[in-house]
């Protein structure tokens, strides 16, 4: 992996999780992201813990610095160039007001909404959409 490359960690349990990263792949032409589902792991990444990869999409950055879902996704969409202008919506004053407890209601309803299973009962496997 480069040294510059970020990861992206997702539930692919979740059909929309699954959805919007096979959309964002689309995106990643210099292969700067190293998309990965939490299914895959067998220890979590430093700083985080099995309940916080449940709750939310991260991004960990090259530094090893985590950001949670909206920023999670604020960040990532930065590191896209088509997706950049997207990204920069992202950082207007107030824009996080919304976009925080917005994505917050999305993650705890994601099952429901995509007609996921519920963790626990679903199949986990391995390796996610590689």
């Amino acid at each position: 992996m480069n040294p510059q490359t970020w990861t992206f960690y997702y539930d692919a349990d979740c059909g929309m999780c699954s959805a919007v990263v096979r959309w964002l792949r689309r995106f990643d032409t210099r292969e700067r992201i190293a998309w990965t589902a939490i299914q895959s792991l067998d220890t979590p990444p430093h700083g985080l813990t099995h309940a916080d990869l449940e709750a939310a999409a991260y991004l960990t950055g090259a530094q090893g610095d985590n950001h949670e879902g909206f920023f999670a996704f604020r960040k990532l969409l930065l590191r896209l160039p088509l997706l950049s202008p997207l990204g920069a919506l992202m950082w207007i004053p107030g824009a996080r007001f919304i976009g925080v407890p917005a994505y917050r209601w999305v993650a705890r309803n994601r099952y429901r909404i995509s007609g996921c299973p519920v963790p626990g009962i679903g199949r986990h496997t391995k390796g996610g959409l590689d």
